[in-house]
């Protein structure tokens, strides 16, 4: 690799994404698929599953994605959430789509725009809470706080089952201790069958768990085995049996 090329790449490491697409796109030596692809891959690692059209088409896929990270923040002061599941374009479509089916059903714009953003904002809270971004979410807590029709303790419970499910100590810790989330059952529960699961209300076996977390919800107040044993059809002996051949020492 060339000193030249060197610097140019160092260059577009700086600067911001459309910049980055302006420069990719007027040098014909870099506007090639890799060097998107590199991009992409530095930028928005967790992005690159969401990539559904062919490799060619990284060019493509960036700057969407670019795109609508840009029309988020600028929008509605959300900016690009490393948790997986996290995908700008989706969370946008969905907002529209809801704004759309809540004035279909007679709601006025005002009401429907609210509760389009409200599903948005919820949402982000979640993925902050995923990304173990404190900042974040206390952003989001602000923010959610200025829509009293709803229950910021949904919201926040929400939040808790995405660090369970995101394996994020720290933030599982912040959301029952300093935010008073006293909704651990629940949370044990995503923790041992995953968060699709609690959702559906449908459980299988036991997930490989996070065992400092699994005690640490198993020390809250108001947890019970026996009602997961009863929820998942696990018999109690059988559900410790398997918390203990996973490393789980303390059942308080």
């Amino acid at each position: 690799m060339n000193i030249c090329k060197d610097i140019y790449l160092y260059i577009l490491d700086l600067v911001d994404d459309r910049t980055a697409i302006n420069m990719l796109s007027v040098n014909k030596e870099f506007s090639q698929t890799q060097y998107f692809k590199r991009l992409l891959d530095k930028r928005y690692p967790l992005l690159t599953v969401f990539n559904y059209l062919s490799y060619d088409n990284f060019r493509i896929f960036f700057v969407s994605i670019s795109s609508y990270i840009s029309l988020l923040y600028k929008k509605f002061d959300v900016p690009y959430i490393p948790c997986r599941g996290y995908h700008p374009i989706d969370l946008y479509v969905k907002y529209k789509k809801l704004y759309l089916e809540r004035i279909l059903h007679g709601s006025s714009q005002r009401t429907a725009k609210n509760s389009a953003k409200h599903y948005l904002y919820s949402q982000s809270l979640g993925y902050a809470a995923g990304a173990n971004d404190k900042k974040l979410v206390d952003h989001f807590i602000q923010i959610l706080l200025d829509y009293p029709e709803e229950n910021i303790y949904t919201n926040l419970s929400y939040a808790l089952f995405m660090a369970v499910e995101e394996q994020q100590l720290e933030m599982v810790q912040y959301i029952i201790e300093e935010k008073r989330v006293d909704n651990s059952q629940s949370a044990l529960m995503v923790a041992l069958f995953g968060l699709e699961y609690h959702i559906n209300q449908k459980w299988g076996r036991i997930n490989k768990i996070n065992v400092p977390i699994v005690e640490y919800l198993l020390k809250q107040r108001n947890i019970s085995l026996n009602k997961i044993s009863q929820s998942s059809f696990i018999p109690l002996e059988e559900l410790i049996g398997c918390l203990r051949n996973q490393g789980v020492t303390k059942f308080f």
